[in-house]
């Protein structure tokens, strides 16, 4: 989208406040660890964008703009916020493209030991769980995962 409008930075504030706001309120009952955190963040910072696009195209198009990227006007709920998400599923283009990167970073990975324990983490396993379901100990699987986070970060430049 245009950068005078909003850029990237304008996004990441909008949908950090408003899961700010969706968690205060109870919204995300499940924010275990950090990789609940992340999806959850993927996905209000997805639908964001979404309504960026939308407002941005209507505005085009001569059309009413019913909300803008800081929440003016548009739907409200219960807390207040004029943000909700259409639908708890991602976006079919937003599963392709994460499907392809997943793909890209396990093809990453060397031996299909440790892409099972990337994936068992992606799953939502505990490390117990992986160390037991690989026949591995503890401290075997954690340092796996130290060489996945490694690699994947070389390669994200992080």
């Amino acid at each position: 989208s245009p950068q005078r409008v909003a850029d990237a930075e304008d996004v990441v504030v909008v949908a950090f406040e408003k899961f700010l706001r969706y968690s205060q309120a109870g919204r995300f009952p499940r924010l275990d660890d950090r990789f609940d955190l992340w999806q959850v963040l993927l996905l209000v910072t997805d639908q964001v964008v979404i309504d960026q696009r939308r407002s941005l195209s209507a505005a085009k198009r001569g059309g009413f703009v019913t909300h803008s990227l800081t929440g003016a006007g548009g739907r409200t709920d219960e807390s207040g916020s004029t943000w909700q998400p259409e639908s708890p599923e991602p976006t079919p283009e937003f599963v392709v493209a994460a499907s392809e990167q997943c793909g890209r970073l396990l093809s990453l990975l060397d031996g299909v030991e440790l892409r099972r324990i990337a994936l068992g983490k992606v799953h939502g396993l505990t490390n117990e769980e992986i160390a037991e379901q690989e026949q591995l100990s503890l401290r075997s699987v954690e340092r796996k995962l130290n060489i996945i986070r490694k690699t994947w970060s070389l390669e994200l430049g992080r």
